[in-house]
């Protein structure tokens, strides 16, 4: 039996502050205090062992709760704000990971989406461009040419639609990835179907 196990099975007994202490890394106070209670050695499977035998174990184990409520509380203050930081610190990790990333590796398509925001209203003002001309010299012939210059650029628009489509997934997946999250698309499709 390990560490945890018997401290799920102190707190059973009654004695929930002192079960919860006993797995918790540095808290051998609260082993020392189980053992005491109950005249064992600090050892997990004798502990267990006295727990199911011993009659009294359960008020012996609330007794010695109670002898050390302040430590036992203490510790676990302590675990709390341990494991919370940790979290914290992790987070603060993945966070800058995600913008080094976005830093490094996000610039060429970036890059293609504001040439795209560029490129679409050039290529309006230059339709445009061409139905001015067209009234301006009187020559409405100019304006047959524009469903040729739209179907012209048609696979410039099919080039640029793909790319930023692959990049966005590419980008979700990086920030998926970096964020710690193992499952692929199809897994978190399903996962969202069934709620």
């Amino acid at each position: 039996m390990d560490w945890s196990e018997l401290g799920s099975k102190v707190a059973a007994t009654g004695a929930k502050v002192l079960g919860e202490a006993i797995p918790v890394p540095g808290a051998g106070i609260a082993a020392d205090a189980v053992a005491d209670a109950l005249g064992t050695e600090k050892d997990p499977d004798e502990i267990a062992n006295a727990i199911e035998n011993d009659p009294e174990a359960a008020a012996k184990l609330k007794q010695a709760e109670l002898d050390h409520k302040k430590e036992l509380e203490r510790i676990k203050a302590k675990a709390k704000a341990d494991h919370e930081a940790e979290i914290t610190s992790r987070q603060a990790s993945t966070n800058e990971t995600m913008r080094e990333g976005y830093r490094q590796g996000v610039l060429w398509r970036r890059a293609v989406g504001w040439s795209l925001a560029v490129v679409v209203p050039v290529v309006v003002l230059g339709i445009m461009a061409m139905a001015g001309m067209a009234i301006y010299l009187d020559r409405p012939e100019i304006m047959e040419h524009v469903p040729a210059v739209i179907s012209a650029l048609g696979p410039i628009w099919y080039v640029y639609m793909v790319v930023l489509g692959v990049a966005g997934y590419q980008e979700g997946k990086m920030g998926r990835a970096m964020a710690g999250d193992k499952e692929g698309g199809l897994a978190q499709a399903v996962r969202a179907i069934k709620g």
